[in-house]
């Protein structure tokens, strides 16, 4: 599967938040969880995972007990972070566009008077 990296960060970071908030719930037969989360336990965001590739590219191993790492939340810390910013950014641009409209409005109404 190909995907970007906003994407991958998205799916790491729920990942992530399930682990924190002890509600990770992961098929072991689907790999494309199994990989992301084999991605965390490398990056150390988190521990207690232990995952192999075997020869036909299927991860196994076992989740005795994942629990996340310093790293790991300071990754979430960055995203929550990221979306604080970006919500502050947009609300700037609506508040802006607002005040914009106002404008316009009093002019049209000066112009017609």
């Amino acid at each position: 599967m190909v995907i970007n990296q906003k994407t991958f960060d998205a799916k790491i970071h729920e990942l992530l938040l399930s682990i924190r908030d002890e509600k990770l719930s992961v098929d072991m037969e689907d790999n494309d969880s199994l990989r992301f989360l084999k991605e965390c336990a490398d990056r150390g965001y988190v521990t207690g995972v232990k995952l192999r590739l075997d020869i036909e590219g299927s991860y196994m191993g076992n989740l005795p007990n994942p629990k996340i790492t310093r790293e790991g939340l300071i990754f979430l810390e960055r995203k929550r972070n990221a979306i604080i910013e970006y919500s502050r950014k947009n609300l700037i641009a609506f508040l802006a566009l607002l005040v914009a409209v106002g404008a316009l409005i009093v002019s049209i109404i000066s112009i017609t008077q």
